[in-house]
């Protein structure tokens, strides 16, 4: 499978303009993509916390103890929005062991804020902030794969815009 390298300006464009609900469908496909089977995506509403969850350790009779949280939350915020997601998954029923937060922004010191949540809770945290995803989409063909066909109509909106652009540029120039 060929895969398109995404320059940094138009994934920076896409993944900042993305709402909510999109950048979660978003991450639903990129992280299904990079897990395979193994990974549950679940989500809406009242979802207990839960965007998905993992399956590798999941049989009959046992619960899967590793979940997957998706937000547009930007990094002031973060700390809280984790906290509450455990909280949440606890307070549904689930034992969560691991929590995968994946964000549309950058976190920086994201070992540190992991850290925290560990002494808080006593729950690994694993951050995929903006960079991350960046990273599986430009080295994973299937979650490159994923992330073209999503963005497909917007990508395809800016090619067409520069279109029109240039014999407009033109007309203006007086010595070339």
């Amino acid at each position: 499978m060929s895969m398109s390298n995404i320059n940094d300006k138009l994934f920076e464009y896409l993944v900042s303009n993305v709402s909510g609900d999109r950048f979660e469908a978003l991450a639903k496909l990129v992280f299904g993509a990079i897990h395979g089977e193994e990974y549950l995506p679940l989500g809406g509403m009242h979802d207990g916390g839960a965007d998905g969850f993992y399956l590798p350790h999941v049989s009959v009779g046992k619960k899967p103890h590793t979940f997957f949280q998706f937000s547009i939350t930007n990094s002031v915020k973060a700390k809280e929005k984790i906290a509450g997601t455990i909280e949440s998954l606890i307070k549904a029923g689930r034992e969560p062991r691991q929590v995968i937060y994946s964000t549309s922004e950058s976190l920086p010191k994201q070992d540190l804020l992991a850290t925290e949540l560990f002494d808080e809770y006593g729950i690994s945290v694993v951050i995929r902030d903006r960079d991350r995803l960046k990273q599986f989409v430009n080295s994973d063909p299937q979650a490159n794969r994923a992330f073209l066909d999503f963005f497909r109509p917007d990508i395809d909106a800016v090619k067409d815009s520069t279109k029109s652009l240039h014999g407009a540029v033109n007309q203006f120039v007086q010595d070339p």
